[in-house]
């Protein structure tokens, strides 16, 4: 309807979220056509901070940045849905439907399909046993690397060996028996069959560490893989730990960090207990010293600099003014390099080895103190300075002049993993330290932010697998049931007592274009695998699933039933929040319209049905 602009801007901002749905993600260039320069992105959230935002964009933006902010996945499931559902609400506003009905409707539609999902919940029952065993933690420091064509098996926690866990590979989904498969979450693929030498699938639930690391990859198994191998060797150092109690695995993510290393392939990323970090290749021979000896540690949070104040004091006037002022002059470069001999005055009768610093480092401190055998990090982050205190015994405080006997850590090992274009990736920790570090490799600069977000994506899904303990069966299936619940409240005799008078005439209007939307969801997946290249065939599949799990009588029954070989898993509350955002989205855009369209005094009558809508 051309009154109703801000539907009109919605679905055409979600025409990009295909790019962005399932497995099969492709990159975009935004071009900055004032600056002439351009910038690769990779997810919903990335794609929509580099765009010139009109009102609507900026709802659109609101609701992606809010969803990645919670779960940090189904970013593009809201951004395409928003869409479809908004160029469902258009179709009822052409057929004369009220706005009122229309948000009624709308929210009973969905309120309906999260009632129904509900029976497709799996549990996970990862216990201890599957985590935890006799084996000590690998040897420190030593890179755990994925191999490319290793073969996808549940060996590792569960069998006492001491690798890594090793995902299962997804097989099959809903639609096998017939031919078809959706892989992954939300897509499909062809079917291929049982995995050979597979055990047998069920339906009951997850109970190994590598078939749900497997079932979770959405197509980009190596990030995945990462994330498992980090739950498994936290899971290791926290068995090191007195009075550690066997439970339950969680995925801790505050004791996960990232370090870049452009140049090798993707395969070559792994994971390594403690912190990596990448250093000048001048320093190779001050670290070649320190390697494989006990060293002693200090923690500095702040700035290792003569000016640095903690935040809560204020340096003097005449300092704000020099630094305000330009680069320092003749007095204070001596009052610097005197600083720097007293702190290195104070490393040296501490005998430490390895200097920690949360902030920035002066370069003249840097340079005595490489002279005199002490290595110095900066930009260390702090939960990196918290776990190595944490595992060390080490203080950390704000200033040199703190130091004492009290706050030195030792048992600190450095080592080198390797070397890169910027420099050799270094790695400090400690036997038993709660952190690991992964390393992610990539050919080219340009993607190392979106390989980054892959990642991060990753671990999120399964630390969220395991902290909610359940996961819905993936590969479309909750979807196709949407379909299906959505279709029987549809055809529901006229005005049922649990329906206000007067919806059940636009009911098969409103509940239809809903249904629509999943629809469309389903083939826009779909029609970017093989081996149906357009999304007319692709809609044609879906529309025969659907008819299968409407003719058995007991939709949810079937799904349960044809999806006993899929090993592939979709989170439950990151879905559920992107379908509540999505119709949030569009009812408030519908309301914002209205309001433009029809003044506010007939939209205000309407606000006791829209109440329930929020964003």
């Amino acid at each position: 309807m051309a009154q109703h602009l801000g539907l009109e801007q919605l679905a055409t901002l979600a025409e990009a979220a295909g790019a962005f749905l399932g497995p099969v993600k492709s990159a975009k260039f935004v071009v900055d056509e004032e600056r002439g320069d351009s910038v690769l992105v990779g997810s919903a959230p990335r794609l929509l901070e580099r765009l010139e935002l009109g009102a609507t964009g900026r709802l659109l933006a609101e609701a992606v940045q809010a969803q990645h902010a919670a779960h940090g996945v189904a970013t593009g499931t809201l951004l395409c849905l928003a869409g479809a559902w908004s160029r469902a609400a258009q179709e009822c506003l052409q057929l004369g439907v009220p706005v009122s009905a229309l948000v009624a409707l709308m929210n009973e539609g969905l309120g309906a399909c999260l009632d129904a999902v509900d029976a497709l919940r799996l549990p996970v029952r990862l216990s201890c046993r599957h985590m935890r065993g006799p084996r000590p933690l690998p040897a420190a420091h030593a890179p755990v690397a994925w191999v490319p064509g290793l073969p996808w098996s549940d060996r590792g926690l569960d069998s006492g060996s001491r690798e890594p866990p090793v995902p299962c590979a997804p097989r099959t989904d809903v639609g096998a028996r017939e031919g078809t498969a959706l892989a992954h979450s939300r897509h499909f693929r062809g079917s291929q069959g049982p995995h050979p030498g597979s055990a047998a699938p069920s339906t009951q639930g997850c109970h190994d560490l590598g078939q749900l690391v497997g079932a979770l990859s959405r197509g980009d198994p190596g990030s995945m893989w990462l994330a498992g191998t980090a739950l498994w060797l936290l899971d290791q150092s926290e068995s090191l730990q007195p009075g550690s109690c066997p439970g339950p695995p969680t995925l801790d993510l505050t004791r996960v960090l990232t370090c870049h290393l452009p140049g090798p392939p993707e395969a070559a990323s792994y994971v390594c207990p403690g912190y990596a970090t990448v250093l000048p290749a001048a320093q190779a021979p001050l670290v070649s010293a320190l390697q494989g000896r006990p060293l002693r540690a200090v923690l500095l949070e702040g700035d290792l600099t003569e000016s640095y104040r903690h935040p809560g004091l204020h340096p003097p006037a005449s300092r704000m003014c020099t630094v305000l002022g330009g680069g320092p002059g003749p007095e204070e470069e001596e009052e610097e390099a005197a600083w720097a001999e007293r702190v290195l005055g104070v490393l040296g009768g501490l005998q430490v080895h390895l200097v920690l610093v949360q902030g920035r480092v002066c370069p003249g401190l840097r340079e005595v103190c490489a002279a005199a055998g002490q290595l110095v990090l900066d930009s260390v982050p702090r939960d990196a300075l918290w776990a190595l205190a944490e595992a060390t015994g080490a203080q950390p405080v704000a200033y040199a002049w703190q130091l004492s006997e009290l706050c030195v850590g030792a048992g600190v090992c450095l080592a080198v993993l390797g070397e890169g274009v910027r420099g050799l990736i270094v790695s400090v920790g400690v036997n038993g330290v709660r952190l690991v570090t992964a390393v992610l490799t990539c050919p080219a600069e340009a993607l190392m932010q979106a390989r980054e977000d892959r990642f991060w994506a990753s671990a999120r899904r399964l630390q969220q697998a395991l902290g909610e303990r359940s996961v819905f069966p993936g590969g479309g299936a909750v979807e196709l049931l949407c379909l299906s619940q959505l279709q029987a409240l549809a055809e529901m005799p006229p005005d049922p007592p649990a329906r206000r008078p007067g919806l059940q005439l636009h009911a098969p209007a409103v509940l239809g274009g809903l249904a629509r939307g999943w629809h469309s969801f389903l083939a826009a997946a779909l029609s970017r695998r093989s081996p149906f290249p357009s999304e007319l065939e692709a809609a044609t599949r879906v529309q025969r699933l659907l008819q299968a799990a409407v003719s058995s009588g007991a939709p949810d029954a079937y799904i349960l039933r044809e999806c006993r070989t899929p090993h592939v898993y979709d989170l439950v509350t990151p879905k559920l929040e992107a379908w509540r955002r999505a119709l949030d989205l569009v009812l408030l855009v519908l309301q914002t319209d209205a309001e433009v369209v029809v003044g506010t005094a007939h939209v205000r009558a309407t606000q006791g049905a829209q109440a329930q809508v929020l964003l």
